[in-house]
This record gives C-alpha cells, sequence and structure tokens, in this order.
C-alpha cells in the first residue's frame, strides 16, 4: 500500500507545481490599457529577419516554399479590419478583427468576429511597459484592415472550447501571414527603425526590417498574394 501513498503524494506534489505556475504565469502578464494610443510612448524592440535567416524570402526560396504553399496550408485566408479590443497574454497579444471577407476557409465567418494571436508581447523593462515585437512582424492597428492567412488554434483533446477559443487563430507565417491594405510607399521603408524608438514612431510601417532588399521581399511575397486572391 505505501507505493499507492507515494503516487497519491507524487500527483499531488505535480499539481500543486502546475498550480503554482499557472499562477507565476498569470502574474507575469501585465496589466495595461493597449489601444494604440495608450502604447504610443512604448518602446518597441524586435528581432530582425537578418538575425534569423530562417524566416526570410530568400531561406523559403531555396527550401522551394512559395506564397502559393503558405497559401494552401492555411486553414483561413480573410481580409479583415482590425478592433481596439486586444489582451495581452503570456508572450503574445490577442487581437479581435472582424472578417470583411473570406477568400479560403469558413464563408460563415464573413462579417462575424475572430481573434488573432499577434507575434508580439507587452513585458516589463527597467519598471517601463515595453512592446517586444517577434522578428518583422509589426501590430495590427485600430480601424486598419488586413490580409491574413492563418491556422486554428487546435487545443489539447478533451478542451472545452468557449466563445473565444473556438474563433481562435494564429498567422501561418511570421513574416508573410499578414498584409496590409495600405499601397506601398516609401514612408513604409524601414531604414530609419532604431531598437527602443517609441510605437507612435514604427506604427504605421507594415513590418521592421532594417535592410531595404527585405523590404523589397516582403512587398514581392504581397503581390504573389495579390495574385492568388485575384
Amino acid at each position: 500500500m505505501k507505493w499507492k501513498k507515494w503516487f497519491i503524494l507524487l500527483w499531488v506534489v505535480i499539481a500543486a507545481v502546475s498550480i503554482g505556475y499557472s499562477i507565476s504565469v498569470r502574474s507575469s502578464i501585465p496589466t495595461v490599457e493597449l489601444s494604440d494610443e495608450n502604447m504610443d510612448d512604448f518602446p518597441v524592440f524586435a528581432e530582425t529577419v537578418s538575425e534569423l535567416e530562417v524566416k526570410s524570402r530568400d531561406y523559403l526560396s531555396k527550401q522551394g516554399i512559395t506564397m502559393t504553399d503558405i497559401y494552401n496550408a492555411s486553414d483561413l485566408v480573410v481580409k479583415v479590419r482590425a478592433t481596439a479590443e486586444r489582451k495581452a497574454e503570456y508572450e503574445s497579444l490577442l487581437t479581435k478583427v472582424n472578417v470583411l471577407e473570406v477568400y479560403k476557409g469558413d464563408h460563415a465567418l464573413s462579417n462575424q468576429d475572430i481573434y488573432v494571436y499577434e507575434y508580439a508581447s507587452i513585458i516589463m523593462v527597467d519598471n517601463t511597459f515595453t512592446i517586444s515585437l517577434t522578428e518583422a512582424s509589426n501590430l495590427m492597428q485600430a480601424d486598419h484592415d488586413y490580409y491574413l492567412l492563418l491556422n486554428f488554434l487546435k487545443r489539447p483533446s478533451g478542451y472545452r472550447y468557449d466563445a473565444v477559443s473556438s474563433r481562435t487563430y494564429l498567422l501561418n507565417n511570421v513574416c508573410y501571414g499578414k498584409f496590409s491594405d495600405r499601397k506601398y510607399s516609401s514612408d513604409h521603408s524601414t531604414l530609419e527603425y532604431e531598437q527602443g524608438m517609441p510605437y507612435k514612431k514604427i506604427k504605421y510601417l507594415d513590418v521592421l526590417y532594417i535592410d531595404q532588399s527585405q523590404v523589397d521581399d516582403y512587398y514581392d511575397m504581397r503581390n504573389d498574394f495579390f495574385d492568388l486572391i485575384c
């Protein structure tokens, strides 16, 4: 019978550790209003594709991966309008968007709201709220339109989906899973971007590359995407 007591004790310890970890994770998520205006003075730090070459268009080309491949691997391809409703979660931001048009996937989602995890997080650095962006993907701005290539966020077997989780998606690709509806202009070049700049100075940028060739690659892939949906 001793082994049963040890087994029960072991599971009690595991449960306690799991609960403690969950509480720790929740407490590490900053509580702050995430409107565009409130984030204006938050410093921004971003990894660039030059530091993570595996995500670059050149790398994808060498692997034979095209915009068509990214499109085909997506569960849902849509045009959306971002809302001001955004929530900080562990190492991510969850943004509510309204679906304007469905190009691939569940057409019943047209004119409905869905939730998209953006590759970004809010962290505290020297007692200052800071935006941390994954690679070169910038945040969506409220009331702006975007084209998204998405995959449904599947939960573990037995998970009970609620109204939010049943409509929560991930960008299929960090660099090429989101394209702004704005037309390209030289203002969208990010050569002037520096780490730590306030969000208000860079929020209009589609991507945060520091090399013009990477900016050009991004818009080439954007053109490839429009060829697929037009």
